[in-house]
């Protein structure tokens, strides 16, 4: 009871002050905090729970995104030289992030992901991180240290974002696991305007809103370890590919066929080998 209090209290102490900051701005430089990605950077830099790696991946974006002077003042994250922060990444400039490729039969396919990392699950079947059985794994794993930029290959729109708690914050590693929410912080992008998407999960946070257009190479979101991952399979990157059903109208996730290849290499997405 009193650890629910101290929450509650803690979290309106987060909205006063990014009320606050809205008002006041930071350094002289006006914040907008209606921006999700924003938002959430805040709520997480404020956050005194928050783990360390976090919290800087938050000021991080802030600073390289945002480009919000946090200032001394303002320095609520104190580092010390055993904390690895991901505030540089090879081959980025800031607002960009990472995308790789992944085969599919004789196809390449350009997905998101971190072409530096170690892919940790392909797609197929494998043993299952929390239930131990055999299962189907629909998309790509590569183990991307939080915080990690993540890009859409192609110019697109936002279509969905999912994995929110009821005080609108993004479903980290410090909230207990949900059946219900395997994927964690999830954003959904469509290709152009096709009906062939992609779906990034287990994020930290996500920098565009629901509508946005987005650009190829341009940062999504942030690497994390929520949903599933948390006090599972750790901080990673899951990447799907995904098809609207002309029926129901509903994005799905797709195990691409040799024509659905073909449309995604007309979209310049895939590339025969």
């Amino acid at each position: 009871m009193k650890e629910d209090f101290m929450k509650i209290q803690r979290n309106t102490e987060i909205n006063m002050m990014i009320v606050k900051i809205g008002e006041l701005g930071i350094n002289g430089q006006k914040v907008d905090i209606s921006k999700p990605g924003i938002r959430n950077a805040l709520i997480n830099l404020l956050d005194s729970s928050q783990p360390q790696r976090m919290r800087a991946a938050a000021s991080d974006y802030l600073v390289r995104v945002g480009k919000i002077n946090l200032g001394d003042e303002f320095s609520t994250v104190r580092i010390d030289k055993t904390v690895e922060l991901p505030t540089s990444f090879k081959n980025l400039l800031p607002g960009q992030g990472y995308t790789r490729t992944h085969d599919f039969g004789d196809y390449t396919v350009n997905m998101p992901g971190d072409p530096n990392a170690t892919v940790t699950s392909e797609l197929g079947y494998r043993t299952d991180p929390v239930s131990h059985e055999k299962r189907f794994h629909s998309g790509f794993d590569t183990s991307s240290k939080l915080g990690t930029p993540m890009a859409t290959p192609a110019d697109g729109s936002v279509l969905r974002i999912t994995g929110l708690d009821k005080d609108n914050k993004p479903i980290t590693q410090s909230t207990p696991f949900d059946p219900s929410n395997p994927y964690g912080l999830r954003v959904e992008v469509k290709i152009g305007n096709s009906d062939y998407g992609y779906a990034i999960s287990h994020n930290s946070a996500v920098l565009v809103s629901v509508g946005d257009p987005v650009k190829a190479g341009q940062a999504i979101s942030l690497s994390g370890n929520s949903g599933k991952s948390a006090g599972f399979s750790g901080e990673h990157v899951h990447a799907e590919i995904l098809k609207r059903d002309p029926v129901t109208n509903e994005w799905k996730i797709l195990i691409p066929t040799k024509e659905d290849l073909i449309e995604l290499e007309k979209l310049g997405v895939a590339h025969a080998k």
